[in-house]
């Protein structure tokens, strides 16, 4: 949840190919707003073969890669940042679908599927 008033401070939606939640989030961030995570989901998500194949593939390395930049150039990242979020990221879009799938359901979406 968030104040409508923070997000058009921060300049609302911005353009970022296929990430601007996360840019909208990080200039949110860099406004000075106050942000924290929940224990409870507030929603569950299905997640079929299609959503994993997105997230990968050279197209959308290159995505990961000038995206983390501009959050470099901005600020929002330091280059430590930058290298191990790339890295991170990018190694996982690289991955062929099969094991980005079982990577994202053992490591990353553990929620409700966990308990």
């Amino acid at each position: 949840m968030y104040k409508k008033s923070v997000v058009l401070q921060a300049g609302g939606y911005k353009h970022f190919e296929l990430f601007e939640d996360y840019y909208l989030w990080a200039r949110v961030l860099m406004n000075g707003a106050v942000s924290a995570n929940i224990e409870e989901p507030l929603l569950y998500m299905r997640a079929n073969r299609n959503m994993y194949k997105r997230r990968g593939g050279v197209s959308y390395f290159k995505c990961i890669i000038l995206f983390k930049w501009h959050l470099r150039k901005i600020g929002f990242y330091s280059l430590l940042d930058f290298f191990m979020s790339a890295l991170a990221q990018g190694t996982l879009a690289v991955l062929p679908n099969s094991i980005r799938m079982k990577i994202y359901k053992v490591f990353l979406r553990t929620g409700a599927q966990g308990k």
